[in-house]
C-alpha cells in the first residue's frame, strides 16, 4: 500500500500547477518527473519555474525547496542545498516549510549547534500551534544532536539540554500524539537521568496508556518501569544501563541507542555480557545496511540502478547477523525476523526497486478477513521505526511512503509511522494559519487539474485530492465532536485516534486483507498480476470504507500515469469513475457539464463512491450494481498499538 501525506502537508509540495506558460514546464511537470524517478529532468523542470517570472510565489518557493531536497538528499551538497533555501525565503511565501528545512540541513550536515539557534531566530515565521510545534521539535532536535556530539563543550551541552527541557514545555496539548515530539522528549530525559519522564515520553511515542509497553514486546509492565528507574540512576550498574539499552533497541531507537551507550561508556565496562554482545551485533548491522542502502539510493536516483548487487549484499548481510544471534532460517520465509529485537521485514523488489522494509514489531495478532462470502485468517503485523522502508519512501522524503505489504504467508504488515502523521495533519488542517494557507493554494490547485485536463481525461488532480481530503477531514471531526462531548475526553486526542482508526481498516485491514484473500484463490496460472491485485484491493477499500472519501483521496495519487502498479491500478480507477459520472450526469449533485468530469469527482455522494466501485469490481461483475454493497470488513479490530 502506497499512502501519501494528506491536504495540510503536501497542497504546496505536490504543486500549485502555476501560472506559467504553456511552453515553460510547471511545478507539476517537476513533481510528476521526481516521483517517477526521473532526478535530472526534475531538476531541470524546478530550475524553470524558479526562474519563471510569470510562476506564482507558492510555485516559485516549492520549486527551491524540491531543489534543496534533490541537492541534500540525493548529492548531499549541503552549500547548495542551503543556497536554494535561502532563495525560497527571499520570495517571504510559506516561509515556516523553509525554516524548517533549512535547520534539517544545518542539522544533518553537522551543525547542530547553528541549526538551534537558526529555529529560534525564525520561530516568528511559523505562526499557529501546529507550526509553532514544528520548528519548537526541530529546535529541540538540534539542541540534541548538539549534545551528542564529542566536540561540544561540557558548558554548551549543559545549557543545550536546559533548553531543550524549557522547549518541551512550549508544545500544544496536540503533541501529546505526536511520536516524533514524544520521542525526543524521552532522548531528553535519557540524558538528563530523568526516568519518568523518559517513561512518559516511551508511552507516549507508542500511543500506550494502560501499560508501559506495546504488548507485542512482551516485556511487563513493571519490568519496563524498573528499567527506566534502575537504568537512569547516576550510580547504575553497568548491567541496569544494558537493560535500557536493550529495551531502547528493541523500540527500535537505534540512535537513542547509540547515543545512550556512548554516553554511559557502557562498551569499556560491559566486558563479556551476553545482552550487550547482542546489542553490539545488532549495531554491527545497522551500521553496515544503512550505508549500503543509502549508496545504492542515492546511485539508482542518479540512474546506477543495481538491483542484484544490493539484493546480495543485503542477504549476506542480514544471513550473518541472523546466524550470528540465533534466529531460525526457517522463519525468515526471504526477509529478516529476530524475535528478541523485534525486527520483520521482507528483502526483494517492490515497485521496480531492489529494498528492504523493515522496522521493529509493536503489534501481531491474528485477524479473520472477511470480504463478499469469502473468509480467510491472517497475522496482522505492525512495525514501527524502520530499519528501511524501500527506495520510493527514501526518495519521496516525507510527500509519500510504503505504508504497508502482504505476503503469499499470510501475513499482513502496516508502516505505523505512515500513519501517525496522517491524523495530525488533518487536526491542523483546521487551525486558522492552515486553513488561510490552504485557501490561498487552492485555486492554482484547481487551475493544475484544469491545464493537465485539457490534454487527456484521466490525471493526477491536485485540487480535487484536496477537496476530498477536506470532506474527509469534515466527516471525521463531526464524528470526534460527538464522542468528545458523549465521552468528555479532548477533541484533539478523539479526532486523531478515530482518525487512525479509520485509515488503518480501509487501507491495511481491508486492502491487504483483499490481497490476501485474492493471493488465496487465484494461484499458479490463475495468480493475479500486481497491478490487478492493487486495482482490487482498492476497490474493496472503496466500498467497505466507513468514509469512502479517506481512500478516494489517496486513490487520486502522484503516481498516476506511472507504470508501477499502483499508477496503473489508480489510472484504471480514475477512468471508471470517469465513465461511470458521464453515463450518470443528472444523478451527481452539481454536476456541470462545462467542467471535465473528473475534476466534479468530489462531487460523488459516499453511496455513489460504493456503487460505483462495485461496478467496476470483477467480483461482482454477474451481479446488480444499483446498489451499494454490505458494508463487510476485516473482523478482529483496526487498533492502535
Amino acid at each position: 500500500m502506497r499512502v501519501f501525506v494528506g491536504a495540510a502537508l503536501a497542497l504546496a509540495a505536490l504543486g500549485a500547477g502555476g501560472a506559467a506558460s504553456a511552453a515553460a514546464p510547471t511545478l507539476r511537470d517537476g513533481q510528476d518527473l521526481y516521483t517517477q524517478n526521473r532526478v535530472p529532468e526534475a531538476a531541470a523542470a524546478f530550475r524553470a519555474v524558479a526562474a519563471d517570472p510569470d510562476a506564482s510565489g507558492y510555485d516559485k518557493v516549492e520549486a527551491w525547496r524540491s531543489l534543496a531536497r534533490i541537492q541534500w538528499l540525493i548529492d548531499k551538497d549541503d552549500k547548495g542545498a542551503l543556497a536554494s533555501l535561502d532563495a525560497a525565503l527571499a520570495l517571504k511565501t510559506d516561509p515556516c516549510g523553509t525554516v524548517i528545512m533549512r535547520a534539517r540541513v544545518l542539522d544533518e550536515s553537522g551543525s547542530p549547534h547553528d541549526a538551534a539557534l537558526w529555529s529560534r531566530a525564525h520561530r516568528a515565521e511559523c505562526p499557529g500551534d501546529s507550526q509553532s510545534d514544528d520548528v519548537t521539535v526541530a529546535e529541540a532536535r538540534a539542541l540534541l544532536d548538539d549534545v551528542a556530539l564529542k566536540e561540544t563543550p561540557a558548558e554548551r551541552r549543559t545549557r543545550d539540554l536546559d533548553e531543550a527541557g524549557a522547549l518541551f514545555r512550549r508544545l500544544s496539548a496536540d503533541a501529546d500524539a505526536w511520536p516524533a515530539a514524544q520521542s525526543l522528549r524521552m532522548e531528553w530525559a535519557l540524558n538528563v537521568g530523568d526516568p519518568k519522564t523518559a517513561l512518559e515520553g516511551w508511552k507516549g511515542f507508542f500511543w500506550v496508556t494502560d501499560h508501559n509497553a506495546p504488548a507485542a514486546f512482551k516485556v511487563e509492565d513493571a519490568e519496563v518501569e524498573r528499567r527506566f528507574t534502575t537504568g537512569l540512576r547516576p550510580d547504575a550498574t553497568v548491567q541496569d544501563q544494558i537493560g535500557v539499552l536493550e529495551l531502547l533497541l528493541r523500540g527500535g531507537f537505534y540512535k537513542k541507542a547509540q547515543r545512550f551507550d556512548a554516553s554511559r561508556q557502557i562498551a569499556a565496562r560491559a566486558g563479556a555480557d551476553p545482552v550487550y554482545a547482542r546489542v553490539l551485533l545488532y549495531m554491527a548491522m545497522r551500521k553496515d545496511v544503512d550505508a549500503l542502502i543509502l549508496a545504492y539510493d542515492r546511485a539508482t536516483a542518479r540512474g546506477h540502478q543495481d538491483d542484484k548487487s544490493l539484493l546480495d549484499a543485503l542477504a549476506a548481510r542480514l544471513n550473518a547477523w541472523q546466524t550470528k544471534i540465533g534466529v531460525d532460517d526457517a522463519k525468515t520465509r526471504g526477509g529478516v525476523h529476530d524475535s528478541g529485537f523485534g525486527v520483520y521485514g521482507a528483502l526483494g523488489i517492490t515497485e521496480g526497486y531492489a529494498g528492504l522494509n523493515a522496522g521493529h514489531i509493536v503489534q501481531d495478532e491474528e485477524l479473520s478477513i472477511e470480504q463478499f462470502g469469502r473468509k480467510g485468517h491472517v497475522r496482522f503485523v505492525v512495525v514501527e521505526n524502520m530499519i528501511s522502508n524501500g527506495y520510493e519512501t527514501w526518495l519521496w522524503d516525507g510527500l509519500g511512503e510504503t505504508g504497508g505489504w502482504s505476503g503469499g504467508d499470510g501475513v499482513i504488515v502496516q508502516v505505523r509511522s505512515t500513519y501517525t502523521g496522517a491524523g495530525l495533519g488533518a487536526l491542523a488542517s483546521f487551525q486558522p494559519e492552515m486553513a488561510k494557507r490552504d485557501a490561498e493554494l487552492q485555486p492554482g490547485l484547481e487551475k493544475s487539474d484544469l491545464q493537465v485536463l485539457a490534454t487527456r481525461p484521466v490525471a493526477y488532480l491536485p485540487g480535487v485530492q484536496a477537496r476530498l481530503m477536506k470532506q474527509s477531514a469534515k466527516q471525521v471531526a463531526d464524528r470526534a465532536r460527538a464522542e468528545a462531548a458523549r465521552t468528555g475526553q479532548p477533541f484533539a486526542r478523539v479526532f486523531v485516534k478515530l482518525y487512525w482508526d479509520l485509515t488503518l481498516a480501509h487501507s491495511i485491514v481491508v486492502h491487504e486483507g483483499r490481497h490476501a484473500l485474492d493471493q488465496a484463490e487465484f494461484q499458479g496460472k490463475a495468480a493475479l498480476s500486481p497491478p490487478e491485485l492493487e486495482y482490487r484491493a482498492k476497490l474493496s477499500e472503496l466500498q467497505l470504507s466507513e468514509l469512502p472519501r479517506l481512500p478516494l483521496g489517496n486513490l487520486m495519487s502522484p503516481e498516476i500515469g506511472g507504470q508501477t502498479p499502483h499508477g496503473i491500478a489508480d489510472a484504471r480507477l480514475m477512468e471508471g469513475y470517469r465513465q461511470w459520472m458521464e453515463a450518470h450526469r443528472g444523478e451527481v449533485k452539481g454536476f456541470d457539464p462545462k467542467v471535465p468530469t473528473l475534476e466534479q469527482l468530489d462531487k460523488l455522494s459516499d453511496p455513489q463512491i460504493r456503487v460505483v466501485a462495485q461496478g467496476l469490481d470483477p467480483q461482482f461483475r454477474q451481479r446488480r450494481t444499483d446498489r451499494a454493497p454490505d458494508n463487510q470488513q476485516g473482523k478482529g479490530g483496526a487498533r492502535r498499538p
